[in-house]
């Protein structure tokens, strides 16, 4: 029997097997869902999937230096990298590109997305704050001097205004975006507690939760800030927090956490401090940087060629591709000869999850299959 093997692709989409077999290599497909949660993986040069309930880790492929992720519902994962770049990858291919570079940024540490889909980083080199367009690349300066110092985490509070924290000085900045050429700034807190702040995140009632290091905060801690106090909290402490840099929070308040030192997720309750390990120490984690949470309610569109997964079920295989991939029909043919001819799959197509599947049987001899549009 022969075993299922990916096809190299002739015409824009296509996949093909052979049935009957016991060892399955589907071809490498990229799925999306709500919650998951995405890694900088800086120690590896690469940007990881993971699953938020089973913890179980996908490599979205290679990013030198990468520092931060922005997974935005355009279809694009943004990547800031130390080597001075914002790079995009595509959720439905893993193509990665290059989306600027140079210019303003030094040493970006820092990204989230802005209201109209543009990117704003942190340059923590040359202590900036700089907007991309998400569609060119276009550098335009936000913010420089003032209290600026070494910025690394960044996001936008619910007036919309930007947050940034400032390493070098202990402090978070708040940045008017009224005017965005130098918009004014103002200090949120300074010192008081907030010990070298890395990433930050935001919640729906305007706490900002901050990321620290263990080089300089030796007990590990997820520090809180409440909007008009003065006062730092520490709201999560050791056990398997080490090095804390990277911070995001899911859908339903938890935060997420990546864990520097011990190459972990982690999931925080900032009600009371308890924490959970998402991922296990040996996985495809290596230095963990920044993190986000896929958390848009709108799977984005795939505008490039979807991927067929294969999947055994008893005596029948399974194919599915997304279903954000709409308008196209599996189709199969028996022979790869010069003369092929495809016939539509009339199995019924079902919807399971973010899938189609087609079921068919494993008893049929040799088959190929390709989704056409």
């Amino acid at each position: 029997m022969a075993g299922i093997t990916g096809y190299p692709s002739r015409m824009k989409y296509f996949l093909c097997f052979a049935l009957g077999c016991l060892t399955l290599t589907s071809a490498r497909a990229f799925t999306l869902k709500v919650g998951d949660i995405f890694v900088a993986n800086y120690g590896s040069n690469n940007i990881i999937k993971v699953d938020p309930k089973t913890g179980a880790e996908q490599d979205w492929g290679a990013v030198i230096q990468p520092t931060d992720v922005a997974p935005s519902s355009d279809g694009f994962i943004y990547i800031t990298s130390l080597n001075n770049t914002v790079s995009k990858l595509s959720i439905c291919n893993g193509l990665i590109t290059t989306l600027a570079s140079g210019g303003f940024l030094d040493q970006p540490y820092g990204i989230t997305l802005g209201p109209s889909g543009d990117l704003f980083v942190t340059s923590f080199a040359n202590s900036l704050v700089v907007q991309v367009d998400h569609l060119t690349g276009a550098q335009t300066l936000i913010a420089s001097g003032g209290s600026l110092s070494g910025p690394v985490g960044i996001a936008f509070n619910a007036v919309g205004n930007l947050v940034v924290a400032n390493f070098n000085t202990s402090s978070l900045l708040e940045i008017n975006l009224t005017n965005l050429t130098n918009g004014p700034q103002s200090v949120i807190i300074s010192g008081n507690g907030l010990n070298y702040p890395e990433h930050l995140v935001i919640d729906a009632s305007g706490s900002i939760f901050v990321g620290t290091d263990a080089y300089n905060n030796p007990e590990n801690i997820i520090q809180q800030v409440i909007p008009g106090s003065t006062t730092v909290t520490n709201i999560a402490a050791g056990a398997y927090l080490r090095s804390p840099r990277g911070i995001a929070i899911e859908g339903g308040g938890k935060l997420i956490s990546a864990q520097y030192d011990n190459k972990r997720i982690v999931r925080v309750n900032p009600a009371d401090g308890t924490q959970s390990a998402i991922t296990v120490v040996g996985g495809l984690l290596n230095r963990p940087y920044g993190v986000a949470v896929y958390n848009s309610p709108t799977i984005p569109p795939n505008d490039c060629n979807p991927l067929l997964d294969i999947s055994q079920n008893g005596l029948n295989f399974v194919l599915s591709w997304q279903t954000n991939s709409t308008g196209f029909t599996l189709q199969t043919t028996i022979d790869l000869s010069s003369s092929i001819s495809w016939s539509t799959v009339t199995n019924a197509v079902k919807v399971a999850g973010q899938n189609y599947t087609v079921t068919v049987n494993a008893d049929s001899g040799t088959s190929f299959f390709r989704l056409a549009k």
